[in-house]
């Protein structure tokens, strides 16, 4: 037969449970947790998207000076936080008719994708055509002309491209095929992991838009290799570094004094001192003298004496912090 529980039991156990709660919520916020989607794995480091992120801040400083000198207004563009996410999700958050380009990276196999929302593509579009910059109102497609305007700016776009990831992997970024819709674009499949990176672009003082970079798993392996040995490298040009400054601050000669404390003497005892006076000092041979290292009070110590030679006894050494 079970056992059932009393009113003053199941009353204590109530109570254990309010108490254990603040307990585990303290716990919780001394740990430094962070969220993790395990549907979606990270497939590249903190540390390699910390440098993915510094690459585009360098890309969009170079674009924004190109397409000053193109546009011949103010450009100024701004990165915004790298999303990790499938190639589906990417495309779930754009919306038809936009300016969709797919781009190749020679050497490297696989394609990445460039897309331009029409709200940067008519002002860049009307500057270059002579005019204000005005958005556009209706929401259509880019006319023929248009067109090839918005591919010479994609043009530069992928010139600064490769410009800006020349330091880690050299490819040549080239459009490979563009429409008006993503959907009719093929660049990866939709369930396959993307890296995402999002700008805003703002010409002249008030138009604003927005364009976006998504490079495939495929296509940033070869680079992210390229990251790791590249990283290798310089920590062990770093470790050589440190060792041949260890090595050097070890073989480094110091200035080691050992004197006794100050004394004063009047003008008159100073001027009337000759060779082989002698001078008496207050110090006694019970008294610790001060050690110096490079004018810098490390020490007390006793004077001694040993085989006609003079030397000195450490007797204290300073903590820890004042070394």
């Amino acid at each position: 037969m079970a056992e059932i529980l009393s009113q003053e039991e199941i009353d204590a156990l109530l109570k254990n449970v309010e108490v254990a709660k603040p307990v585990a919520e303290e716990v919780s916020k001394a740990i430094d947790t962070r969220e993790y989607d395990f549907r979606h794995p990270r497939h590249i480091s903190l540390e390699q998207l910390r440098e993915i992120e510094a690459i585009h801040q360098n890309f969009s400083r170079d674009l924004s000076i190109k397409l000053t000198a193109d546009l011949h207004d103010v450009v100024a563009i701004s990165v915004d936080d790298t999303v990790d996410q499938t190639y589906g999700e990417y495309l779930s958050g754009i919306f038809s008719p936009t300016c969709f380009y797919s781009f190749s990276g020679e050497p490297i196999e696989g394609l990445c994708a460039i897309n331009v929302t029409m709200d940067a593509a008519f002002p860049m579009i009307d500057k270059m055509l002579g005019g204000i910059g005005e958005q556009m109102d209706e929401k259509r497609e880019l006319t023929d002309i248009e067109s090839a305007v918005m591919d010479n700016i994609m043009e530069t776009i992928c010139a600064t491209i490769s410009s800006s990831w020349s330091r880690i992997f050299k490819f040549t970024a080239r459009i490979v095929q563009k429409d008006f819709s993503p959907d009719t674009v093929i660049v990866v499949d939709s369930s396959d992991m993307t890296l995402t990176v999002p700008f805003e672009i703002v010409i002249g003082t008030a138009t604003k838009g927005t364009f976006s970079i998504c490079y495939s798993s495929t296509f940033l392996k070869p680079i992210i290799e390229s990251m790791s040995k590249k990283r290798n490298i310089v920590l062990k040009e770093q470790a050589t570094f440190r060792e041949k400054i260890i090595k050097g601050l070890n073989d480094a000669l110091l200035d080691l004094v050992c004197d006794l404390p100050e004394e004063k003497m009047s003008i008159a005892e100073i001027l009337s001192i000759k060779v082989n006076d002698i001078i008496k000092t207050s110090f006694k041979t019970t008294d610790t003298a001060n050690i110096n290292i490079n004018e810098v009070r490390k020490a007390f110590g006793n004077i001694l004496s040993e085989d006609n030679k003079r030397g000195c006894k450490i007797s204290e050494l300073f903590l820890e912090e004042h070394k």
